[in-house]
């Protein structure tokens, strides 16, 4: 089986396409020792262009599912800000935006070997923690290693914002900065992911129940949870669920059928540690935003907040340039458009819930109202209702993307 790696970014640096093309002869010419390259799959509909910038002319459209390998060349590097250097099936050679490709490798075979690098209380840990969670836990460590001791927050560019943001290292807070973008295929199969693999379908009352199940023991209103409350509090969540129980993990591939709350006016985030504090539009690339997107969900189109999923698209992953802008999402409030949005179950403890029955409650005015503080977060797909509304979820043909 192959799985999916996180793509790590590196800081931005600008090569003329003239020095680009003088390379691009020895690709071919040099030995292939020096050629190795690693193999990425195309998750997101993505264009190849000629140089590292959403400016620079593009070549062709990449479609979801084409592989391509990294660009191995003297003197020129794999990644350069949030794009990375590939050649693709049929010979091109170009710059992709790198968070829309994943890196396939094949696993190696299971070990009694502890994950390397993890600080001495977090390998005991993962000495206690079942096959899944070891993964988890290997993912986490790759992108830690990409974190700087001490973050420069903000960062002078969002493509320059690190893994863990403005968290240092091995915190509870870079775990759940990590935790925030990461997407629900990193560590699977792609072909069976490309494929058509299918996300947990949550209702409202499902995320309510998980709410309630992690309650006990209670892992809200705290800013930051140590690696053993969030890999053993939020994972293993039992729920009633298709007839029976369905178990659940801080991770999974989720989705959820709703409406935009009427009662929310959706604007840009502000300045969070995720993105390195920065908030809003991206002066310089208007196309890339810099913050996330709080986007309330209920399940009947006149449904207010306070009954409400929140679900969150972040700059780091969009389907292409422009799309899930605020107004986009409030267009479709406005024309109570029923809406299938998939993503990453994400689990928000810096919160506490503010329902409907505690809406006006003392000390609650500064919560976000929601049923629960189970999130979809980052979104990953949205779906339109193409009649509008009454659409039925296990019909494919009756809805849309929302590009």
């Amino acid at each position: 089986m192959h799985a999916l790696t996180p793509v790590a970014l590196a800081p931005r640096s600008r090569w003329p396409l003239g020095l680009l093309v003088g390379f691009a002869w020895l690709a071919v010419a040099i030995p292939s020792a020096l050629a190795a390259s690693s193999n990425w799959v195309v998750v997101r509909r993505v264009r190849l262009y000629d140089e590292p910038r959403s400016s620079s002319p593009h070549l062709r459209t990449l479609a979801k599912g084409e592989r391509v390998s990294s660009v191995v060349m003297p003197g020129v590097p794999e990644v350069d800000g949030s794009y990375r250097h590939v050649r693709t099936s049929q010979g091109e050679v170009g710059w992709c935006y790198a968070p829309y490709l994943a890196e396939i490798e094949t696993p190696a075979p299971p070990t009694d070997e502890p994950i390397a690098g993890l600080p001495p209380d977090v390998a005991a840990l993962a000495t206690t923690l079942d096959a899944d969670g070891q993964r988890l836990l290997a993912y986490v460590g790759r992108q830690m290693e990409a974190c700087p001791s001490e973050p420069d927050c903000p960062a002078d560019n969002l493509d320059e914002c690190p893994p863990c943001g403005c968290a240092e290292p091995w915190s509870g807070k870079a775990l759940q900065v990590i935790m925030k973008r990461r997407l629900p295929w990193q560590d699977e199969d792609p072909d069976s992911w490309l494929g058509g693999a299918r996300p947990i379908r949550l209702s409202h009352q499902q995320f309510l129940a998980l709410q309630q199940a992690t309650n006990s023991p209670d892992a809200s209103g705290k800013m930051e949870l140590s690696f053993e409350e969030r890999l053993r509090t939020l994972r293993g969540l039992a729920i009633a669920g298709g007839g029976g129980t369905i178990t659940l993990n801080e991770g999974d591939y989720v989705e959820l059928v709703g409406f935009v709350a009427q009662d929310r006016n959706v604007e840009w985030g502000g300045g969070e540690s995720v993105n390195c504090k920065f908030a809003g539009e991206n002066p310089e690339d208007p196309d890339q935003p810099h913050a996330d997107i709080h986007v309330p969900i209920v399940p009947g189109s006149s449904g207010k907040q306070c009954e409400s999923i929140v679900v969150e698209p972040i700059p780091q992953f969009r389907p292409e340039a422009g799309a899930w802008w605020p107004g986009d999402f409030n267009d479709l409030k406005t024309d109570k458009t029923q809406l299938m949005i998939r993503g990453t179950l994400f689990y928000d403890n810096e919160h506490k819930v503010r329902d409907c029955a505690h809406k006006n409650a003392q000390g609650l005015s500064s919560q976000p109202q929601r049923i629960s503080l189970w999130e979809i977060h980052p979104v990953v797909e949205i779906l339109r209702c193409k009649h509008g509304s009454g659409c039925d979820p296990d019909d494919s043909s009756d809805w849309a993307r929302v590009r």
